[in-house]
């Protein structure tokens, strides 16, 4: 098994911080190695099911990449360059078009929320789109760069309930579907399609769900259009230049995002309450 071997390998170029010392220390690499191995064999399966190709892995953005994307003219002639990595990018060309799809590897539990884009709370996905489009677009200047879709994959291991009598593939599927990825992708069907070629209700690799007549179901579908795309990246980069104005001017008034005093260890003494 490549995981295995691979985590062994990772695991053995740092001797001296003793992975193994303890019964408890060896629990957890027992742990993580189950994890890994899983996470692997749910992203190689996603993969599978779809056409869309990984293109790139752990891909770094600094200001030597003159990415108009990642650049924002201030004022008084200022200009705020942010630097970024994404884990991995996807990407499908088809008809004269190249899809691209942005996936965040995540340990927590991150969802997509448009509500947190907004606020300003969850842009890295969208910034990290419009810096990967115009990649290809420089790389590829005879295809058009369209939005595929925002993901988050969670690296988790999932407790699932399963009634008596399961086998042991069924059982392997639940766990495959516990581990699909959240976000939002083009509601185009050639599109969602392409990331997954097989379901006919609800697929379990991309949030899509389908009724009967081929319309979206409301419950586990989370799409938009390309126009839509465009609106949340367009305001993504007003609200990065919002706040690159701010940081230069020296704003730095307690200003909490909602529901943040339920985790700040400073709510006794700061002024401002959330709730």
């Amino acid at each position: 098994d490549f995981a295995k071997v691979a985590f062994h390998e990772a695991i053995e170029a740092y001797p001296s911080l003793a992975f193994y010392a303890t019964a408890e220390n060896e629990y957890r690499m027992k742990r993580m190695e189950h994890v890994f191995v899983q996470t692997v064999w749910a992203l190689t399966k996603q993969v599978r099911k779809g056409r869309f190709v990984p293109e790139v892995f752990e891909i770094s953005f600094s200001s030597h990449d003159k990415l108009d994307a990642l650049s924002f003219a201030l004022s008084e002639g200022k200009r705020m360059e942010i630097l970024g990595r994404i884990d991995r990018v996807d990407t499908c060309q088809e008809d004269g078009k190249i899809y691209v799809k942005v996936i965040d590897y995540k340990s927590g539990k991150t969802t997509f929320d448009l509500l947190k884009i907004y606020q300003g709370t969850q842009l890295q996905l969208a910034v990290y789109m419009n810096a990967v489009e115009e990649i290809q677009k420089k790389k590829h200047p005879n295809l058009e760069a369209v939005t595929g879709g925002l993901l988050y994959y969670h690296i988790d291991d999932p407790v699932i309930e399963v009634a008596e009598g399961l086998s042991e593939a069924e059982i392997n599927q639940k766990i495959f579907e516990a581990l699909k990825p959240d976000g939002v992708v083009n509601s185009e069907e050639r599109v969602y399609r392409a990331m997954d070629d097989e379901f006919e209700g609800k697929s379990d690799v991309i949030p899509v769900a389908l009724k009967k007549d081929g319309s979206f179901a409301k419950a586990g579908t989370s799409v938009a259009s390309s126009e839509e795309f465009a609106i949340i990246k367009d305001y993504v980069k007003m609200h990065m230049k919002r706040v690159g104005n701010e940081i230069y001017e020296g704003k730095v008034s307690t200003n909490p995002i909602p529901d943040g005093c339920n985790y700040c260890p400073y709510e006794s003494i700061c002024g401002i309450s959330c709730k």
